[in-house]
């Protein structure tokens, strides 16, 4: 996974149950997820780092980001944008207001 390493658990409610997320935006990261049925009933997360070769670097660092709060998808996601924006150090283009209306088509010629 690139641009947005993260995967979202959610409820029926489409309420954030767990959200983990990598810092890294540039290197692949790998999320792998199975359900444990032993014992409880649970998931399984891994978290990979470094699976596909690579250019050589000196050095690395990187966050793993877990999140529980019991919010909206919506607002979730926006959180991680500003989680991504702050720990690389990003600034996003400004989006005009009239992007944001609806596409109307005005007739056809």
């Amino acid at each position: 996974m690139m641009d947005q390493p993260s995967i979202t658990f959610l409820n029926s409610n489409s309420q954030n149950r767990l959200t983990v997320a990598a810092s890294e935006l540039v290197y692949p990261i790998t999320f792998k997820v199975g359900e444990n049925e032993v014992g409880d009933v649970g998931f399984d997360t891994r978290v990979s780092l470094f699976e596909y070769p690579t250019t050589a670097i000196t050095s690395y660092r990187v966050k793993i980001r877990l999140d529980s709060k019991d919010i909206n998808y919506n607002v979730t996601q926006r959180d991680l944008l500003k989680f991504w924006q702050t720990e690389n150090n990003l600034s996003f283009a400004h989006i005009p207001e009239k992007a944001q209306s609806p596409f109307i088509v005005l007739g056809t010629h």
